[in-house]
């Protein structure tokens, strides 16, 4: 199989096995359609044939988005928890999904839940907390698990994998929202003790097929950082710009003109440009490649009206912010490069 992936699973494989019969073609772990053929006797014309049917298919399997999974679900499945990070636009969420479904195969989609942090977000939200309802007029107070407890719950009820998306994960005050989860999720199948009980009981258990995702937006400097004891937990994998899933002419012709005000080539390797403020580095500021994702089932005429909304409504005010932020230096030079964006023809 194609040694980009170093994940096995996520590979398309052309497959030889001797088992009483000969059985070949191609096959891969995670599609139920493999083309594998069996025959009592070993005839070779026919094994080559097949195997060169499918011979540029793995040459081929190697795009960014198909190898970047299978480096992220190893680094999932060894750590349990995974932060993507990367700026805006990169996919992360979209990977997250991906990622979660990869893990779970052909499972529930029950197995499965996404939540996103904000400033407000607390441990009595996410954890336990109490709750107050009216019941026959009156308010009373009740303790309930919530999200995380919930799910983690349900993921002990089961022995296949449950995965748990936080997107915006360092949105919220990490600290105060996990709590004594920061210890739980080192220390796995062993009882925590939360601050609050429900039935005189305050223990709840974080198990083994419990996988967490967060998603982290690095251009966002108005949230808070990841403190140590809480990046110790995770692993953390870059989500980064990449032109690869950029197929429309006038989008990759427009997202270089973009990656100017970011990053230039120096000596074969990437560097600042000389329009980002020297405290920043362009892979946590560049804008990502999803803004210039255009649908090729539209005709021409709707792909660039699509294309000239994305820069207009979404990049351009974007570049602006990154302006009043102080991450690009505003400069005659800088303004060119806007106006050359501004007046593409699409």
């Amino acid at each position: 199989y194609n040694n980009t992936y170093k994940n096995q699973k996520l590979a398309n494989q052309l497959f030889f096995k001797i088992y009483g019969d000969y059985t070949y073609g191609l096959n891969n772990h995670h599609n139920s359609s493999n083309e594998l053929k069996r025959s009592s006797t070993f005839d070779l014309e026919d094994i080559v044939n097949i195997f060169s049917k499918y011979k540029n298919l793995i040459k081929n399997d190697n795009s960014v988005e198909k190898s970047k999974i299978g480096e992220y679900l190893e680094k999932l499945e060894h750590n349990k928890q995974l932060i993507l990070q990367g700026p805006p636009g990169t996919g992360k969420t979209y990977y997250a999904g991906k990622l979660a479904e990869q893990l779970i195969e052909d499972g529930d989609p029950s197995q499965i839940k996404l939540v996103q942090f904000h400033p407000s977000y607390s441990y009595e939200d996410f954890v336990r907390g109490i709750t107050a309802k009216e019941v026959n007029n009156q308010i009373r107070y009740t303790t309930e698990n919530k999200i995380f407890i919930e799910f983690a719950n349900q993921a002990s009820q089961s022995d296949k994998p449950h995965v748990l998306i936080i997107d915006e994960i360092n949105r919220a005050n990490l600290p105060v929202v996990l709590g004594e989860l920061i210890y739980g999720l080192e220390y796995r199948d062993k009882e925590i003790e939360s601050m609050y009980s429900i039935d005189g009981n305050n223990k709840f258990v974080i198990p083994n097929n419990l996988y967490i995702i967060g998603t982290m937006n690095t251009a966002d400097r108005s949230v808070g950082r990841i403190d140590y004891a809480i990046r110790r937990r995770f692993a953390f994998a870059d989500v980064l710009p990449n032109d690869e899933p950029i197929k429309n002419k006038q989008a990759q012709a427009i997202w270089k003109l973009v990656c100017e005000l970011f990053v230039k080539e120096v000596d074969d390797s990437f560097v600042n440009s000389e329009f980002l403020a020297p405290d920043f580095d362009f892979k946590d500021i560049q804008i990502g490649h999803s803004y210039f994702l255009v649908d090729d089932d539209h005709d021409k005429e709707k792909q660039g009206d699509f294309l000239q909304r994305q820069i207009f409504d979404k990049v351009l005010p974007l570049i602006r912010e990154y302006i009043k932020d102080g991450i690009l230096l505003e400069s005659n030079e800088l303004n060119k490069k806007i106006n050359k964006i501004r007046s593409f023809e699409f």
